[in-house]
């Protein structure tokens, strides 16, 4: 239970919404769908402070670069996207779990309508699983230079895949929510909803059974 008397404040973020509500890929915008937004620059901004991860992440291949030869060397990936003159052609090799990819595509359709002109063209990889398959500790040295270039949401197996707020906040919520009810007083019902295919994942779901365990257990 969270409380939403938290005075932390959180930067605003204009929102830019695509109107998808197909889940048919293949179609294009929608006519009623403005072409670009009118979002304006100011000659005094800067790039925010986390754009320096994009320089520590392709730091690998700043000496020699990517070849295409590199890209197509890829075997286990999701789909390719190649931007051209500000058009997105994407090529999909497998399907991902869920809808990761399709997310994903919307989220470059968006940039795509954000920023009219400013993407530069670009051939790269994308992989939508878990667990990375291309490991950094494999690479190093003189062998850096040649790691396949494939982007992806996680770094490595340490990486969160959550996007929660900062700790100190987010103790306080828990702490305003805990307060609200004592836990002997609560109701013993237990909510969990996840992937059920995967490791010790699967004998949980024997304790889907409101009768037998309070448990509702969703399989996502």
């Amino acid at each position: 239970m969270f409380s939403n008397r938290n005075k932390h404040e959180y930067p605003k973020r204009d929102e830019y919404l695509l109107n998808c509500t197909s889940s048919n890929m293949t179609i294009t915008c929608p006519v009623n769908y403005p072409p670009t937004f009118n979002h304006t620059f100011t000659s005094n901004e800067t790039c925010p402070e986390y754009f320096r991860w994009i320089h520590e992440d392709l730091k690998t291949w700043k000496k020699k670069g990517i070849t295409r030869e590199m890209v197509e060397s890829l075997k286990d990936t999701h789909f390719r996207l190649v931007i051209v003159n500000g058009t997105a052609y994407v090529k999909r090799y497998a399907k991902a779990f869920q809808t990761r990819d399709t997310y994903t595509f919307w989220a470059i359709l968006q940039l795509l309508k954000l920023y009219p002109g400013r993407l530069p063209d670009l051939d790269l990889v994308f992989q939508c699983h878990d667990q990375a398959s291309i490991k950094k500790d494999k690479y190093k040295g003189r062998k850096a230079a040649f790691a396949p270039p494939q982007f992806h949401y996680r770094g490595d197996d340490s990486t969160p895949d959550i996007n929660i707020k900062p700790w100190i906040p987010l103790e306080k919520d828990f702490k305003e929510g805990n307060a609200m009810k004592n836990w002997t007083s609560r109701e013993p019902y237990a909510f969990w909803k996840g992937n059920l295919h995967t490791g010790p994942r699967q004998k949980l779901g024997k304790c889907n059974s409101i009768k037998d365990w309070n448990a509702e257990i969703v399989n996502q």
